[in-house]
């Protein structure tokens, strides 16, 4: 049309020219080592008068200002170039228009036209505004300059404060020379003290705009001891450890990033700013506009530092060998990381839930390592550094008190079994070697008596984390501070969690041989008298050899005879659904297989979705052989008509009934949509001893309504971010039996099917990014579905 997408092209093409020129508008003057303090001034409480509205003062995008350096003068400018590129569009304004045709149109077809143009043009207004933390492409166009640049080239960065990014690209840049001037692996080759960062009473460059301590000084102050222990420090955040177990060489890689931020600190230290943010979120004196800007800042820094822990991790690998005349590979960072999405699904749980991680209730941590008693036992646990089991790491056994058990199915070593009434499908939470034996032969999957092989059974294990077998018993990682947390990382592949199992293995193996045959162990006690359970510690006797993985404990099992087959494919609540997980359960369907057994933690939750993708993969089986060609078409007819919720029934048999509207949407487009529904409400009810989705959703919809408005936002985006999955996950079972119903797994895959139905991705939930802050802070209207 020449209007939107071509006016949006000028003002980024205008934006550009101005900055290279230097006629940005944004003051640079004596900016070194300041504070820019503008966002501190933006009122939190605005008219909500339409000028205002044309001027672009939306909730969000005010709270960007805050959080940007410099962002009160960066939508000046922007506002500026858009009004000078408005000769057939005003972005602003068009998002005003937008916003009235939600707020009066009638017709609901044209309100929900106005709300999908409203949120496409306020996110490009939003993004030609921000300046976040770098991409993992920002990273690859550094790498190809500097790696492409001669020896003596000097690097000069700079922003528009000359502190926060300017620092990041600084570090990026020393990291690269290292590793490009002295090879893998990455390590700072001089002796530098090294210490754990921890919240001081100040900091330096854009945090107090105070002097900065040289980084020599202040390791000298540390070394002689007069600096008070810290009570949180930058390894207390889950976070950053997971991410620094996953890479096999990432406890080094971040050894030496860590030198070069002390190095590149002489404006801003950026593990110190994350600290420092956390510290003034957590003051509950400070008014609340000042805690919500720290919380979202010290995200921000977190995001950067995390980004850097990554790309240390990938310059240590052999896949940027390459481009330094080192080998053959070379794969840049993004393709690098897109081969992990466990890390993308790290990252982005940082800007979902901040606050998640810097609210780490100090109280937790000294009963717990009150609880270990033993000085010897604590020393050893802090003294590993092994690549998954370092320091601070134990092996907590995974059962526990008060873990849900079977009601019918009793099998020793296996706490919770559950069948689905009219299928052969089966769940399990973690058993010992002995359990796992046990319903094998419960399933029939044993040698017959003179060899004949038993039934086939499919097993697949879900689980997210990291586990090792000791003496027949299952373990998992955890950490001595926070030993009931879960280390799960949420988005793993199987592959992946299976190589950190190997090290994991091989951690424990060398801590064996080295302590003559015998490891620290822990494991959760009840004590009845005082109600209260607690993490103790304990010795044991191992030989290495009966140290195994879980795919060693069920590749022993085939030796012997067991007639299965092991999966390993991560997928938990917390896990955002995709239709590529659909795909990978629905491909363990054998034609010789008897019975299908999926394996969790505690064989309850996420482990009913993919039974029930299972479940509707065989239902579908059965029930289309009788299926013609005309009854599917009738009955897409029938889909046609309006499903609406009775007007007489209350709000919560609405709930109850589970009839979104989002969700009856669905169902108009889809081939055999109300029967799709239909199919998949009856497979989830088989399903429910091992988890109810729709109850899931009821839960957190109940939850998220009835939270107060002004009390934990943090809770309340952990309400949302669960109840959105749950949602995702019941949209994604309604498709995929619409699926089934159109085609097949050998003539398309699910994912490819959905992709060529964008009308899909459009219904489909959008729990990520800026757009669901949009949907749920600026207009108050429904949150998508869960919220109606």
């Amino acid at each position: 049309m020449g209007r939107g997408r071509t006016t949006t092209g000028m003002v980024i093409a205008t934006l550009i020219y101005l900055n290279r020129i230097g006629a940005s508008g944004i003051p640079r003057t004596t900016s070194i080592g300041k504070v820019f303090n503008s966002g501190y001034d933006v009122a939190d409480n605005l008219p909500n008068s339409e000028e205002a509205i044309r001027r672009g003062e939306y909730a969000v995008i005010r709270s960007l200002l805050r959080v940007l350096e410099g962002g009160v003068e960066g939508k000046r400018q922007v506002d500026k170039v858009i009004d000078k590129c408005s000769s057939m569009q005003n972005l602003r304004e068009a998002i005003a228009v937008y916003r009235n045709g939600i707020l009066r149109e009638p017709d609901e077809m044209k309100r929900e036209a106005a709300l999908s143009f409203f949120v496409e043009y306020l996110e490009r207004y939003y993004f030609l505004i921000y300046g976040k933390a770098p991409k993992s492409s920002n990273f690859d166009i550094l790498a190809m300059n500097i790696s492409s640049a001669s020896k003596d080239t000097a690097f000069v960065f700079n922003c528009q404060m000359g502190i926060g990014r300017t620092t990041t690209g600084t570090v990026i840049a020393c990291l690269l020379k290292l590793r490009m001037d002295y090879g893998r692996p990455i390590k700072i080759l001089i002796d530098v003290v090294s210490c754990e960062e921890v919240e001081r009473g100040s900091s330096c460059g854009e945090e107090t705009g105070g002097i900065c301590v040289p980084f020599t000084a202040r390791m000298t102050k540390l070394r002689r001891g007069k600096e008070p222990s810290p009570a949180f420090g930058i390894n207390d955040i889950l976070l950053l450890w997971k991410i620094t177990r996953l890479f096999d060489n990432g406890v080094e890689c971040r050894e030496a990033l860590d030198a070069i931020i002390d190095r590149c600190s002489a404006l801003q230290n950026i593990r110190q700013a994350v600290l420092e943010y956390r510290k003034v979120f957590n003051q509950q004196h400070v008014e609340p506009r000042v805690r919500r800007v720290a919380l979202k800042r010290g995200a921000e820094y977190l995001e950067r530092y995390f980004q850097l822990i990554a790309f240390a991790a990938y310059l240590g690998s052999e896949a940027f060998d390459g481009f330094c005349g080192q080998g053959d590979s070379q794969m840049t960072f993004k393709n690098w990381l897109h081969q992990r999405p466990e890390v993308h699904a790290m990252k982005q749980s940082i800007r979902t839930r901040p606050g998640h991680f810097f609210t780490i209730p100090e109280k937790l941590r000294a009963p717990h390592e009150s609880q270990h008693g033993d000085a010897v036992m604590e020393a050893i646990v802090k003294a590993r550094n092994g690549s998954v089991l370092g320091k601070g790491s134990i092996l907590k056994m995974y059962f526990f008190p008060g873990q849900r058990t079977s009601s019918h199915i009793q099998i020793h070593g296996a706490p919770h079994v559950y069948k689905v009434d009219g299928y052969p499908v089966f769940s399990m939470a973690t058993p010992t070697i002995a359990g796992a034996k046990e319903m094998l032969e419960y399933l029939g999957a044993q040698p017959g008596a003179e060899g004949s092989a038993g039934q086939k059974v499919i097993l697949t294990d879900l689980r997210e984390e990291a586990i090792v077998y000791i003496n027949g018993t299952p373990f998992v990682l955890r950490e001595l501070n926070k030993p009931v947390d879960t280390l799960k990382h949420v988005g793993i592949s199987g592959l992946v969690v299976e190589h950190m199992e190997l090290r994991l293995k091989e951690d424990i193996v060398s801590e064996i041989t080295q302590a003559g045959g015998r490891m620290l162990l822990h494991r959760e006690e009840y004590c009845p008298i005082s109600n209260h359970t607690s993490v103790v510690g304990y010795w044991e006797n191992i030989f290495p050899d009966d140290v195994k993985t879980p795919a060693e404990v069920y590749a022993a099992l085939k030796d012997e005879g067991y007639n299965m087959a092991y999966r390993r494919i991560p997928l938990t609540r917390e896990r955002e659904p995709l239709a590529s997980d659909i795909d990978a359960i629905q491909y363990t369907k054998e034609n010789n297989a008897g019975c299908y057994l999926f394996v969790s933690h505690t064989g309850f939750g996420g482990v009913a979705y993919a039974m029930a993708i299972l479940c509707i993969k065989l239902d579908a089986e059965v029930k289309i052989a009788s299926e013609t060609p005309s009854s599917l078409f009738a009955q897409h007819l029938d889909s046609n008509h309006e499903e609406n919720i009775p007007s007489g029934v209350s709000a919560e048999e609405a709930y109850n009934m589970v009839d979104y509207r989002d969700i009856l949407n669905l169902t108009r487009v889809l081939i055999c949509g109300p029967k799709s529904k239909e199919d998949v409400d009856v497979i989830i009810e088989r399903c429910a001893g091992a988890g109810h989705l729709r109850d899931d959703i009821r839960y957190y919809n109940k939850e998220l309504q009835s939270y107060p408005s002004d009390d934990d936002d943090e809770q309340k985006a952990y309400l949302m971010d669960m109840g959105i999955k749950a949602l995702r996950r019941y949209f994604y079972l309604i498709s995929f039996r619409s699926y089934l119903y159109c085609t097949s797994q050998t003539e398309m895959e699910f994912a490819s099917w959905m992709n060529a139905r964008p009308e899909l991705g459009h219904l489909r939930v959008d729990s990520i990014g800026e757009a669901q802050g949009l949907h749920r802070e600026l207009f108050h209207t429904r949150i998508i579905c869960i919220s109606m």
